[in-house]
């Protein structure tokens, strides 16, 4: 459904003033604008991934550390390994997301640089 939403609003940026007449000084900017936002949007997903990552990570380090206070192989031992593991693949989740959400921002950052160029040699 977010996608949807980023569709219409990049549609309604970028084309909606193409019909209404607005100049193309207008519509570049509109369009470094837009490229801009996803940039920015993309930057703060990534600082929530690796937020995510380094709590996640923190605190299997924490569940080890629990675990070394039972007997190995005893059922509170069990459930603290266990809990670490849970937790330690929460962190590669959070460094995935953050990986995935460094692309798109570099995506969104070539095209805000290609429509500055744009802009900028008119």
């Amino acid at each position: 459904m977010e996608e949807w939403t980023e569709l219409a609003d990049r549609v309604q940026r970028t084309l909606l003033p193409i019909a209404d007449g607005t100049s193309t000084s207008d519509f570049l900017s509109l369009t470094w604008e837009g490229h801009h936002a996803t940039a920015i949007h993309n930057a703060d997903g990534a600082l929530q991934g690796l937020r995510f990552a380094a709590e996640s990570c923190q605190a299997s380090v924490d569940a080890y550390a629990m675990a070394l206070s039972f007997r190995p192989r005893s059922p509170p031992w069990i459930a603290w390994i266990s809990a670490g593991q849970s937790l330690k693949l929460r962190a590669v989740s959070g460094v995935t997301k953050a990986t995935l959400m460094v692309r798109l921002m570099r995506r969104a950052v070539l095209a805000e640089y290609v429509a500055a160029y744009m802009i900028l040699s008119r």
